[in-house]
């Protein structure tokens, strides 16, 4: 009855093809996002330009002394033609603190700041590639079912017939 089975073209397919989704799955489960760093050092004055569909997360941190940070970002709204300006001012006092700040839709960041600590910029951001595969995961796992279901239909009939 197995070796009959395994003669059966639909499950040797549905097995190949499970191969393959296995494979593709934990591809995406690996790589969901990409990480663009911006910055990453000590205080300064810079612009940056920054993808839209990125999450942004700045990240500031003391040392001993103050760390006083502008940040001005245009935000972009989705579906619409509108971007506003927006602005914040930060400071931080001694000793050790931090701050974790995060945006979204934004296409332009600002930061100044003086001072001593340390500041971290970077966006996360899901491809356009990873939704096309998950995609194809999905009909790819019906496609198994599929095959299995008609392969051992079709065994099922094939080993009642010979007895």
């Amino acid at each position: 009855m197995f070796r009959e089975i395994l003669r059966n073209k639909f499950v040797i397919s549905a097995y190949i093809i499970g191969v393959i989704t296995i494979i593709l799955a934990i591809y995406i489960i690996l790589n969901p996002f990409k990480v663009n760093y911006y910055y990453s050092g000590p205080a300064i004055n810079n612009s940056f330009t920054i993808n839209p569909s990125s999450i942004v997360f700045i990240i500031l941190k003391t040392n001993n002394s103050n760390l006083n940070t502008n940040i001005t970002i245009i935000k972009w709204i989705p579906e619409t033609n509108i971007s506003i300006t927006l602005y914040y001012a930060i400071s931080l006092g001694p000793p050790y603190q931090s701050r974790e700040i995060n945006f979204t839709t934004i296409t332009t960041l600002n930061v100044a700041s003086t001072g001593q600590g340390r500041i971290t910029i970077f966006g996360i951001y899901r491809p356009e590639v990873i939704n096309v595969l998950t995609i194809i995961l999905t009909i790819l796992f019906i496609l198994i079912i599929a095959l299995l279901i008609i392969g051992f239909i079709k065994s099922i009939i094939n080993i009642r017939g010979k007895i």
